[in-house]
């Protein structure tokens, strides 16, 4: 039997649930091409998520032991787990190699890469989620003689009712979203507001980062149109990506970066920084942030440019619909069963 890790779900609105959620969801839909049948690792409380399926409890104890009895090919959907079983191959997918370029001392990343490190000699094939990562994994990590596949992740469809936050008023607004770390970079955003009459939205916990949002804000005397939501529920963000002018993501640290899809579903034009994988992923029909150091004024020309050229071509919405269509998480769930049926050590 495979089974498919889901310990990361125990941290809700985060990349990692999304991928473990929406891939999950595709994976049960096929479990029967899946040689020996598929189980998910969940927490406790998310026993049963997946529907009727064949579930194996995380406890806090599996750190340091975890046999899964009658496994025969273990996906590993975090690089930096601590729960790994023994005895069993191992399919590791790497997301990122963010802690090269995070804020953390040397010793963290140290400790980061030799842990990668240890996962990855346990593995039989790794699966990163772009080709950007893939070369980052191939240059920065000691990787063994084994296959590295990419697969790249779907794009998160929202089915529910939509839900228009009560902070949001009536004017125009721009939006982002994501966890608020330096790496997500939305500092650089509030210049954008300054030759514009829009309002800024940002959603995310807090790490520590706002202070440094809220005075970028003050410099450009638009504190009063910048706004911090906090987390913000799934039903929410949707409607957010729907009815903002922009999508804004000008992230220097990024494996795949899954709200871009979402916002280009709904045909909005989005504004992506150049670094890491966001050229990968948002292609040819996003606009981007030109300059690599993020001068305010470049920055500036590029947004109201991108905006006129969105503006005079009514045909950009549905291109940017029809690139997000690409991306499916059917697709993935179809291609790693192709790989869990290649690795799979069942007789």
């Amino acid at each position: 039997m495979t089974i498919f890790d889901c310990e990361r779900m125990r941290f809700d609105h985060c990349g990692l649930y999304s991928f473990c959620d929406y891939l999950g969801r595709q994976l049960v839909k096929k479990a029967t091409d899946v040689t020996g049948g598929l189980g998910f690792y969940v927490p406790q409380s998310h026993e049963g998520h997946f529907g009727h399926a064949t579930y194996l409890r995380q406890r806090s104890r599996h750190k340091f032991w975890l046999r899964a009895s009658g496994a025969t090919l273990w996906h590993s959907t975090y690089q930096l787990t601590h729960f790994m079983p023994r005895g069993v191959p191992v399919l590791q997918t790497v997301h990122d190699l963010n802690f090269l370029y995070e804020d953390v001392p040397t010793f963290k990343q140290r400790e980061y890469r030799h842990r990668l490190e240890c996962h990855l000699e346990r593995a039989v094939a790794v699966v990163t989620i772009s080709q950007f990562t893939r070369d980052e994994l191939l240059r920065h990590v000691r990787v063994p003689n084994i296959p590295v596949h990419v697969v790249y992740n779907g794009c998160n469809h929202y089915e529910g009712t939509f839900s228009r936050p009560a902070s949001v008023g009536r004017h125009p607004f721009l939006f982002s979203i994501g966890t608020l770390q330096p790496k997500k970079n939305f500092h650089v955003l509030p210049c954008l507001l300054a030759k514009t009459e829009y309002e800024l939205y940002i959603a995310g916990r807090d790490y520590g980062y706002a202070a440094k949002i809220l005075d970028e804000a003050r410099q450009w005397g638009v504190s009063d149109r910048v706004h911090l939501m906090g987390t913000i529920s799934e039903a929410e963000k949707h409607w957010m990506l729907k009815n903002c002018e922009a999508f804004l993501f000008p992230s220097i640290a990024e494996g795949f970066g899954l709200p871009v899809l979402e916002a280009m579903q709904y045909g909005r034009p989005v504004f992506l920084s150049t670094k890491t994988c966001l050229p990968e992923i948002g292609g040819q029909h996003a606009y981007y942030f030109s300059a690599d150091d993020f001068d305010r004024c470049a920055m500036q020309q590029d947004f109201l440019s991108g905006l006129q050229h969105y503006a005079e071509h009514p045909e950009q919405s549905q291109l940017l619909i029809s690139h997000a269509k690409a991306f499916s998480w059917e697709k993935a769930a179809s291609e790693y069963i192709n790989l869990y049926n290649i690795y799979n050590a069942h007789p």
